[in-house]
């Protein structure tokens, strides 16, 4: 499998590798998520996939970008409040 250089992805857009905090605009609280790929992934570390429903829907958007998001029939608003590389250590 290829070995992905995050640093040469630019992260002013969600993106592979992204540390990314947002809002939940119901309820006021901030949630950090990291988007991997599949093998990467641990739900206990919020490392989700960029493959996930909840990845796919992050992927792209930029600061400040509010989107809906649905999932067995509730619907989550978030915002998005930061986005940077994150840091494999």
């Amino acid at each position: 499998s290829e070995v992905i250089d995050i640093s040469l992805i630019p992260h002013i857009k969600v993106n592979f590798g992204s540390e990314i905090i947002i809002e939940d605009l119901d309820t006021q609280k901030e949630k950090t998520f990291i988007i991997l790929g599949t093998h990467e992934t641990n739900p206990n570390e919020n490392k989700i996939s960029n493959k996930s429903p909840l990845g796919r829907a992050f992927l792209g958007k930029k600061i400040d970008e509010e989107f809906e998001f649905k999932i067995n029939d509730n619907f989550y608003e978030y915002q998005i409040i930061s986005i940077k590389e994150y840091n494999f250590e």
